[in-house]
């Protein structure tokens, strides 16, 4: 028990709060890059970094004010000429110190279509892997799916070298993912589907402490024993722990800071496919 409640703080009753963000159906229908939607033929963007003016050509060719680009506002790029940035809806920008332009390589659109997911299962283990998971000061766990009770699966979670040994438990709907030690106040709560920038609070199991929840990031890499994952899940709480999930395998690493260093609290270490 004692590995768990290191980084446990973060475990929480089944009862959510509150949410916050964009709707799942929103967060689906729209690719964002930053402020802007991603859209097709885009090359890349700029940032007003200074109110500047913007452009259009008239029947002459020539260019004519038609208003304001306002201080951090954000613009899709479409082509680059000699002095001009060609922008959304046929406009132009002069290329000047006002403007911070940003190219929009190909690692940039996966980031940005990987962050633009809408991932809606997936985030408890696979009943097809045995896992081990290192606890750094508490040892290595193997972790067994052992069947399943009163809606849960049950994984048996122990180490051969102390003998200690514990059950975990794990459900996923549509609408809820919740881990932790069975039978316990132990349960992690994660509100589905998962989206960026979705957010929850919930009461901690142990000090009953309002803790926040947010999805910073759909696209992290992420480097384990067990290998690297990328496009992970990110979770970050309020006290500044991080959380790293994978769908089709769960979760894969819990990290936090103490004294400005990197403390890793969970990490897989190995996956083996079960026969």
């Amino acid at each position: 028990m004692k590995r768990v409640l290191k980084w446990l703080c973060c475990f929480t009753f089944v009862i959510a709060l509150s949410t916050a963000g964009v709707t799942a159906s929103q967060a689906a229908s729209k690719v964002m890059w930053g402020k802007l939607e991603y859209k097709s033929g885009m090359i890349g963007k700029v940032t007003v970094m200074k109110d500047t003016v913007r452009y259009e050509k008239n029947t002459k060719g020539k260019l004519v004010s038609v208003g304001k680009m306002k201080k951090g506002e954000e613009w899709g790029v479409y082509a680059l000429k000699p002095q001009h940035y060609e922008l959304t809806r046929k406009t132009y920008a002069v290329k000047s110190g006002s403007l911070k332009y940003e190219a929009l390589t190909k690692s940039k659109i996966d980031q940005i279509k990987a962050d633009s997911r809408v991932i809606t299962s997936g985030l408890k283990p696979s009943t097809k892997y045995e896992y081990q998971f290192s606890y750094p000061g508490y040892g290595l766990y193997t972790s067994k799916f052992i069947g399943r009770e009163n809606g849960y699966d049950l994984w048996d979670s122990y180490d051969s070298e102390t003998g200690n040994r514990e059950t975990w438990c794990y459900f996923e709907s549509k609408s809820e993912f919740v881990y932790g030690i069975y039978q316990s106040n132990l349960l992690y709560w994660m509100k589905m589907p998962v989206y960026l920038n979705e957010s929850w609070s919930n009461h901690s199991g142990i000090s009953n402490e309002l803790i926040s929840y947010r999805v910073t990031s759909l696209s992290k890499t992420v480097t384990t024993k067990a290998g690297t994952f990328r496009n992970a899940i990110e979770v970050k709480d309020s006290f500044g722990n991080y959380s790293y999930y994978y769908p089709g395998i769960g979760l894969i690493k819990s990290i936090g800071y103490q004294n400005k260093r990197m403390v890793v609290y969970e990490e897989l270490y190995k996956m083996t496919k079960v026969r």
